[in-house]
């Protein structure tokens, strides 16, 4: 409490008795260490969430898609467990599930295939995966079948080597394919499958073994997609992933519009950029994203919307029922 300072000798500063402890302790010190902790712990957590926010490349947000690439995304689709729905049973929401939210989805993304066709009279569309495995085939399969058009005016074409759509008899088609045709050894029309259980006809890859002979090459692309404009209103092309197949590029250049369909749980930004620019150098005319696997956030609008969905079902007609029958 006492401090001396020698003046004589400036700088020297000499304690002539120490501080001593307060006879009352500050009732406050303990509460105030502890809300200090408190604090601490708060902004180090909303730190941590941040830098890993920040780091997190995936593509969760289907909001994001338009402020990134500069054009919106064409829609979206939930994770399928959102809905207890089997993977299994993904290829055939249309006839195993027709009551989803999913098949709903895949009927909104039908509604706008079918605007590009009525306004701008596109026929051909590519589906691509970035990487593989994010489900560009169930995508096509779905919105094939729920397309406004007579089972035998919609095809789906297989140019996805692995894997390559399965047959009429659940296997792989051996040669009576797309592959045969390219190699000259059978008829594109006794490729083609149309008796099977689904509401589009088929075209097969067929048989590996002469893969060497049958190259996708323009003028292999331009030949069969003219011969299938003939017979075809609406034909959609399952392609080899985007990023990973020079092939992909070549059957993009050659349809009307290109579907990009995007793993939420996988796909990154980057990856997402690179196809779209790739797409873009190529001049392809349409640009389209589809993201896939969207989780729900638990209390977010779309848990809410879905919970609506099944509410109406009780009091009103299934609108994409309507659809899928008429498609039928």
């Amino acid at each position: 409490e006492q401090i001396e300072i020698e003046l004589f000798n400036p700088g020297r500063v000499q304690v002539l008795s120490a501080a001593q402890s307060p006879e009352f302790p500050d009732p406050n010190k303990l509460m105030k260490k502890i809300f200090m902790g408190i604090l601490g712990i708060l902004g180090l957590s909303i730190g941590v969430v941040s830098a890993k926010e920040f780091s997190d490349q995936t593509i969760k947000r289907v909001s994001d898609i338009e402020r990134v690439l500069g054009f919106p995304a064409t829609g979206f689709l939930l994770d399928a467990s959102s809905e207890s729905i089997p993977d299994a049973n993904l290829d055939r929401l249309y006839k195993t599930h027709p009551q989803s939210y999913m098949t709903e989805l895949y009927n909104q993304l039908a509604v706008k295939i079918e605007k590009e066709h009525d306004a701008f009279g596109a026929q051909t569309f590519s589906i691509f995966s970035l990487k593989g495995k994010s489900g560009a085939t169930s995508a096509a399969k779905n919105i094939l079948a729920m397309l406004d058009a007579n089972k035998h005016e919609k095809i789906l074409v297989d140019l996805n080597a692995q894997p390559s759509l399965v047959g009429t008899n659940g296997e792989h088609s051996n040669g009576n394919g797309l592959i045969g045709w390219l190699a000259k050894h059978k008829t594109l029309e006794n490729g083609i499958e149309k008796d099977i259980d689904a509401y589009f006809d088929i075209l097969p890859l067929g048989s590996l073994r002469e893969m060497d002979i049958a190259r996708i090459r323009p003028s292999v692309v331009e030949e069969l997609f003219s011969r299938l404009k003939k017979d075809y209103k609406y034909i959609f092309i399952d392609g080899p992933p985007l990023l990973r197949s020079s092939e992909s590029q070549t059957i993009a250049q050659g349809t009307d519009a290109s579907i990009l369909v995007v793993d939420s749980q996988e796909n990154i930004w980057p990856e997402l950029i690179r196809a779209v620019n790739i797409l873009d150098k190529l001049k392809v005319s349409v640009i389209s994203v589809i993201l896939n696997k969207v989780q729900l956030k638990r209390a977010g609008y779309m848990r809410k919307t879905l919970a609506d969905h099944y509410a109406n079902q009780q009091v009103a007609v299934y609108p994409s029922q309507l659809r899928v029958d008429k498609a039928a």
